[in-house]
């Protein structure tokens, strides 16, 4: 008995909406004020940054700096260092030797 109270009230309630008149008016959608300037973030995060400095006689010594880097797929030297985006708290190696980039997914 209940499954024909479910389809009666299911068939009267698709009745409705088909032969139930649009609204007269349609919605008036405002659009928001656009500008075409650029946007002011250049995309570049805080990483702290590690690098080897100096191969002498009692071994490798590192370098740290805290900087915002940019986004890039070109570099103009060979990039071997480590990086912390101080972001999300990922660790990458970046390694660049021969134009070929290798960067290990964040661990």
């Amino acid at each position: 008995m209940w499954k024909w109270c479910v389809l009666v009230v299911l068939l009267a309630s698709s009745a409705f909406l088909t032969f139930r008149k649009p609204a007269a008016r349609p919605v008036k959608v405002e659009l928001l004020p656009f500008t075409d300037s650029p946007p002011a973030w250049d995309g570049s995060y805080p990483y702290l940054v590690i690098s080897p400095t100096d191969l002498g006689p009692e071994g490798v010594k590192f370098k740290s700096s805290i900087l915002r880097i940019e986004p890039t797929v070109h570099h103009d030297s060979p990039v071997n260092e480590f990086e912390v985006d101080l972001h999300s708290g990922c660790l990458c190696f970046a390694r660049l030797t021969c134009s070929f980039l290798m960067l290990c997914p964040c661990l």
